[in-house]
């Protein structure tokens, strides 16, 4: 027997107090008191005529949740999470805790998420250099990491998003990559070769008769780092104006004018070339505004090559 006074607590299962002796003893004074998170009905308002209800609305009893989750903070906190997951998904972004797809902890996902971000442009880039079709359906992806066994599923997803999601009608993302991919004819070829110490992490992005491109996340950014055969460095974001051209003095200058003319500013660019002066070199601009067909136009009659005719490329 308990001695007079005494206070019970089960956090165990329900039904192993016996409900209505506990009541007896409580209102009789023989327990001090009871806490309990655990009932024979459960929930207990959902039975207000039983013991369990009567227990939980005693001013003798602590009564809280069984589970830590149904508390109101719990609840919030979840519905914070759920709101965020739901955004992210939408806007086609990394959701950690998709239900049927590998789980990835948050401070995996936070590094993933810029490579995630540099693998997704390099397929669009790469996309659009293809003439915006993947012909055969046929591309390598080269994966340049500090080890063979990182998981590469997120960057496998994020590049096929980047080269299929302007062309389809349903959001890509770690759970239908794949099968998206399946159903349009794509076909993948996966490499990861290992990194030397201190050198950095890339990817490569090649489609079958396509210009290769390849990338590598600084601070944070994506940039783009080759384009075919000529190398780079520039960040990939915001609206790019991308174009080869002979390397002669006066080239950038009237690209320059020309933009202006229309109130279209350069906010950044880089230029890469294959040879000597007078060789080809590939031009890239980052802009503040996104030129109008006819600017693209004006622009190729000025600078225009064949072997890349003046382009515009989203990128934000």
């Amino acid at each position: 027997a308990m001695k007079p006074g005494a206070r019970l607590i089960n956090a165990a299962r329900g039904g192993i107090v016996n409900e209505q002796a506990l009541l007896e003893a409580l209102d009789a004074g023989k327990l001090a008191g009871a806490a309990l998170d655990c009932f024979e009905n459960e929930p207990p308002h959902k039975s207000p005529d039983s013991n369990s209800a009567k227990l939980a609305l005693h001013p003798k009893v602590v009564a809280t949740p069984h589970l830590g989750a149904s508390t109101v903070e719990a609840q919030l906190d979840v519905a914070i999470e759920i709101a965020r997951a739901v955004s992210q998904a939408l806007d086609g972004e990394l959701v950690p805790t998709m239900v049927n797809a590998p789980a990835i902890p948050p401070d995996v996902a936070a590094k993933l998420r810029p490579r995630a971000e540099l693998a997704e442009k390099l397929g669009r880039l790469a996309y659009c250099l293809a003439g915006k079709s993947l012909g055969v359906g046929e591309v390598k992806v080269t994966y340049l990491l500090a080890s063979e066994k990182e998981d590469t599923r997120l960057l496998r997803a994020s590049v096929i998003k980047g080269l299929l999601e302007s062309g389809v009608a349903v959001p890509i993302n770690l759970v239908n990559a794949n099968s998206v991919a399946s159903r349009h004819g794509l076909q993948i070829t996966e490499l990861t070769e290992v990194a030397d110490p201190g050198q950095e992490s890339t990817i490569t992005v090649e489609i079958k008769d396509a210009p290769v491109v390849a990338g590598t996340v600084v601070s944070g950014t994506p940039y783009v780092t080759r384009i075919d055969t000529f190398t780079m460095e520039l960040a990939m974001t915001g609206t790019m104006l991308m174009y080869a051209q002979v390397d002669r003095p006066g080239q950038l200058g009237l690209v320059g004018t020309a933009l202006g003319g229309h109130d279209v500013n350069i906010s950044d660019m880089t230029l890469a070339r294959s040879g000597d002066p007078g060789s080809k070199a590939m031009v890239m601009l980052r802009l503040d505004a996104e030129p109008s067909p006819e600017i693209v136009r004006e622009v190729d009659s000025l600078v225009g090559d064949e072997a890349l005719r003046p382009m515009v490329i989203n990128l934000q």
